[in-house]
C-alpha cells in the first residue's frame, strides 16, 4: 500500500510566508504522537495563531487523503489529539522563520532532536519514488544504509525516528 507523504514543514512555511491572513502567526515544530501503530513521536509543523489559541494546519502538510480541506482547531484540542509537549515545541514568528530559512537552507526543522531531518534528502527520495525512479525496496534500502551508518545507538535511533514518516506512508 502507498502513501503519499506529508510535507508539513515546507507547506507551512509557505503559508506564513504568502497568505496575508497568516502574516502574525506562528510557526511551530514539534513532535506529537502518530495515532496509530506504532504510536511513536515523529516531527511536525504547523502554525498558531498570535494569541497561541488555534492551530492551522494545511491540507498540503499532511499525508492523509482523507483530510482534503485545511485544518483549524483549537489549540487546546491539537495538543491533546496529538499528545503533544509544549516543552518539545519551538516556535518562530515570520522572521524568525526567513532567518532560519536562509541559515539552514531547508524548511526544517531547525531546532532539537529533528534538526537533522534534512541530512539525508527524504524530499528527493520520495520524488524518486513517486515517480517509479527507484522502487519500494531501493527507497528503503538507501534509509537502511542512513540509519545503519549511525555510529551510536542513540543515532540510530534518532534516524530511525526520522526516516519513520517516509517509511511508514511507502509501506
Amino acid at each position: 500500500m502507498t502513501h503519499e507523504y506529508g510535507n508539513c514543514y515546507e507547506a507551512c512555511a509557505r503559508r506564513l510566508l504568502d497568505d496575508p491572513e497568516f502574516k502574525d502567526w506562528l510557526l511551530i515544530h514539534g513532535r506529537p504522537t502518530l495515532q496509530r501503530e506504532p504510536f511513536c513521536l515523529f516531527g511536525h509543523a504547523w502554525l498558531e495563531s498570535p494569541d497561541r489559541t488555534e492551530v492551522f494546519s494545511p491540507k498540503e502538510s499532511r499525508p492523509e487523503k482523507s483530510q482534503e480541506d485545511d485544518m483549524r482547531v483549537p489549540r487546546v484540542l491539537y495538543y491533546a489529539l496529538g499528545n503533544i509537549n509544549p516543552g518539545f515545541c519551538f516556535a518562530y514568528d515570520k522572521e524568525t522563520m526567513r532567518r532560519k530559512l536562509v541559515e539552514h537552507e531547508h524548511w526544517g526543522p531547525w531546532d532539537g532532536p529533528y534538526q537533522h531531518f534534512a541530512e539525508f534528502d527524504f524530499a528527493e527520495l520520495e520524488r524518486a519514488f513517486a515517480n517509479q525512479q527507484i522502487d519500494e525496496d531501493e527507497a528503503h534500502g538507501r534509509i537502511r544504509r542512513f540509519i545503519n551508518a549511525a555510529e551510536s545507538p542513540e543515532e540510530r535511533q534518532r534516524r530511525k525516528s526520522l526516516s519513520f514518516g517516509f517509511l511508514y506512508y511507502t509501506s
